[in-house]
């Protein structure tokens, strides 16, 4: 069951959209578009543009198309938001690592680009390499969309570890007096993650400990590695608003490594953990950590498919932004 009161402004949360003057859109055109000179006519706007997001989403490039758009962008000096979700649809797997490397080579070094979405696209461990090198090293970077690529725990490690990377890269330079966001968004769910990657997550988490944003649903994930994401890593970031880890497996241990970390986020507003195998033990766990009150803010509460039993639906006065408990 979903419970939340009426007031969720958890909009703010996420990247702010530009205003519709500096947004550059071919979203689900449905193109297909193979070579620099299948995509001219449709970007001729885009080069003369002085655009903060860029919507290519619901087309399918190829290597060509990719290289010549990488090229547009590399002189947009103030976007701020690269939407390529979903623009490898029919591609071969031999494409998509040459593809998109055009693409994030090409938006590197751009200084205020600070969100980036890959949802959708076919990955795997093929197209590390490319993913793994821009997330390295681009500072900037502060909301990152990752859903739905089929990334496997191995692809998932070096993701991982390519965050905690970054962390080295914001600090050395705030070291050298530079303004650098934190990365406040990991958006990384349908991706086989598995327990094999926990230990690359949990670390990159307890870098990024500033970090709002984490939704990683349905990854394969069993009790001992959402444990160990949880004590290890998602303890210590104390400014968390929303945590979605449905469709994993918790059981009691993992409903028990929760209930010991939940009242850290006193900033949490949405909480889901459904279909998560929790029962009727680890629900009352859960239940009995959010009624301590640490968590006043929290307005979402997703325990769907959980057998969870009757002891969870009492309502409690020290959750007032929520109409229910369960």
């Amino acid at each position: 069951l979903l419970f939340n009161s009426e007031r969720i402004p958890l909009f703010s949360i996420y990247y702010r959209m530009a205003s519709s003057d500096k947004i550059f859109s071919l979203e689900g055109k449905g193109l297909k578009l193979d070579t620099a000179e299948d995509l001219e006519p449709h970007i001729a706007p885009l080069r003369s543009a002085d655009v903060e997001e860029v919507r290519i989403l619901g087309n399918t490039l190829g290597v060509g198309a990719c290289k010549l758009l990488g090229e547009v962008l590399a002189a947009k000096k103030n976007l701020r938001v690269a939407n390529f979700a979903d623009i490898f649809t029919g591609r071969l797997l031999s494409e998509i690592p040459d593809a998109i490397s055009s693409l994030l080579t090409s938006v590197l070094n751009l200084p205020k680009l600070n969100t980036i979405n890959l949802n959708d696209n076919a990955f795997g461990l093929n197209v590390q390499a490319p993913l793994v090198a821009f997330l390295a090293a681009h500072v900037p970077l502060q909301h990152l969309y990752l859903n739905n690529n089929g990334m496997g725990p191995h692809a998932g490690i070096l993701i991982a570890d390519a965050l905690s990377e970054l962390h080295s890269k914001k600090e050395a330079a705030r070291k050298e007096g530079k303004e650098v966001p934190d990365l406040e968004t990991v958006i990384c769910g349908r991706n086989r993650l598995e327990n094999g990657s926990m230990t690359a997550w949990a670390k990159a988490y307890k870098l990024h400990n500033k970090i709002k944003v984490i939704k990683m649903v349905q990854n394969g994930i069993r009790q001992e590695g959402i444990s160990h994401l949880l004590a290890e890593g998602l303890s210590h970031a104390s400014k968390l608003e929303v945590l979605d880890l449905q469709d994993n497996t918790f059981t009691v241990t993992g409903a028990r490594a929760l209930s010991k970390v939940v009242a850290n986020w006193t900033s949490l507003q949405e909480l889901g953990v459904g279909d998560s195998l929790l029962g009727a033990k680890g629900g009352v766990l859960v239940a009995a950590a959010l009624a301590k009150g640490k968590n006043a803010k929290l307005e979402t509460l997703r325990l769907q498919y959980n057998e969870i039993t009757s002891k969870v639906s009492r309502p409690s006065p020290l959750l007032p932004r929520m109409v229910f408990l369960l």
